[in-house]
């Protein structure tokens, strides 16, 4: 197996930042102490990037105790393991409210619940995965974007993070926004369709 390299790499807010543009099928290659999945509160993992995970996580393996959770309250976090990947364990994000609805402001608490779970577990390492094919109507700039928000309002402890993307298109989008907030802070993005 050859070892998976990262697509860029960047400094936000003195966090390093590793970019992943990766086939779906090389998931199981990156390692980290956790994954960060956004999901709704069924924690169904049929579709998108969470399918993707579920296939590469030994199918049902992972599936089955994140559901074993369910329903997950808005903005809660449920730790699962990780299956046949390299991740220690997954932190199931719900993102949405009660109508199954999300926002900007409901993924970015949601993120951030989960770092915060994640660092009084003293985890080091944590991988975000793009979940912009899980919504509808959603760009990848805007997912990059929050993503980026939450990273800058992390708990102190953590300081390495990756960034998994299994689309290309979407991995182009990300690489512009962490260059761009590396480069110019949160000043707004030129392209930003906000």
């Amino acid at each position: 197996m050859t070892r998976v390299r990262p697509t860029a790499s960047y400094t936000l807010q003195g966090a390093r930042v590793e970019l992943y543009t990766l086939p779906h099928t090389s998931l199981h290659r990156v390692s980290a102490d956790a994954l960060i999945l956004a999901c709704d509160a069924t924690m169904r993992m049929t579709k998108g990037f969470r399918k993707q995970l579920r296939d590469s996580a030994g199918f049902d393996l992972v599936e089955q105790e994140a559901v074993s959770c369910a329903p997950l309250p808005p903005q809660g976090i449920a730790i699962t393991g990780a299956g046949r990947t390299k991740f220690k364990h997954i932190l199931h994000a719900n993102i949405y409210d009660a109508q199954y609805t999300t926002d900007t402001s409901l993924q970015l608490q949601g993120l951030l619940n989960a770092l915060t779970v994640a660092a009084e577990r003293g985890m080091q390492t944590v991988a975000f995965a793009d979940y912009t094919i899980d919504l509808r109507r959603a760009l990848a700039e805007e997912t990059a974007w929050t993503i980026a928000q939450a990273i800058a309002q992390r708990p102190q402890s953590l300081g390495h993070f990756k960034i998994l993307c299994t689309d290309a298109v979407n991995g182009w989008a990300f690489g512009q926004i962490l260059s761009w907030i590396s480069q110019h802070s949160f000043e707004p993005y030129r392209a930003m369709y906000r």
